[in-house]
């Protein structure tokens, strides 16, 4: 008896755990829950390509989220403050010029696109609970109905919205560029030079 108690306590410890496969709906709520987390406060800085000139760029993504856009030669070209997720306001002299975020920055960056600078910088873009999603190999495809939105794990590989995309490109687990493409030609390519949390 003592010796059957013995082999049975040898044959349960030597089985290992079964790994757990995450299914779909998983992943979906992975990204969900990763999505709505509160993004930890930090200064980001790079470079921006578009229509054969380059503008330098800053941003402080705290309680107050502001981007500054500068020419190569450090005149500034435009600063943006987030007030809410799509509306921005353009600091000026003596008022600020309020709008939807694409909208005022194509006016100075002279190409239009459908992204959010925050929602691109950031990597997170509003998904509802509602979206449609399905897994394809090791990624999962999300439409949110404006987005649709390739993942990779928890992070955006690429985003498509009618005929613009933008890719994602990391090195060591953080975004180091985005290139934006309309119709599958580059029309905008952002280097992240810098990433510093506060």
């Amino acid at each position: 008896m003592r010796y059957i108690f013995l082999l049975v306590i040898l044959i349960l410890s030597s089985c290992a755990p079964l790994k757990k496969q995450i299914t779909c709906e998983e992943k979906f709520y992975h990204i969900l829950k990763k999505n709505s987390e509160e993004v930890r406060p930090f200064k980001i800085s790079g470079t921006i390509f578009t229509g054969g000139v380059f503008f330098l760029f800053t941003g402080k993504f705290e309680k107050d989220k502001k981007i500054s856009i500068f020419t190569p030669l450090g005149q500034k070209v435009v600063s943006v403050k987030y007030r809410t997720n799509r509306e921005v306001c353009v600091l000026l002299k003596d008022k600020e010029n309020c709008g939807i975020d694409t909208d005022i920055l194509s006016e100075y960056i002279k190409t239009d696109i459908p992204f959010s600078l925050e929602d691109l910088l950031t990597g997170r873009f509003y998904i509802p609970e509602d979206s449609r999603y399905r897994c394809k190999k090791d990624h999962i495809i999300v439409n949110t109905g404006r987005y649709t939105i390739k993942f990779k794990g928890l992070k955006p590989e690429e985003v498509f919205y009618k005929n613009f995309s933008a890719r994602y490109r990391y090195e060591s687990g953080k975004i180091r560029s985005i290139f934006i493409l309309k119709d599958d030609e580059e029309i905008i390519k952002i280097y992240i030079k810098s990433v510093r949390w506060l």
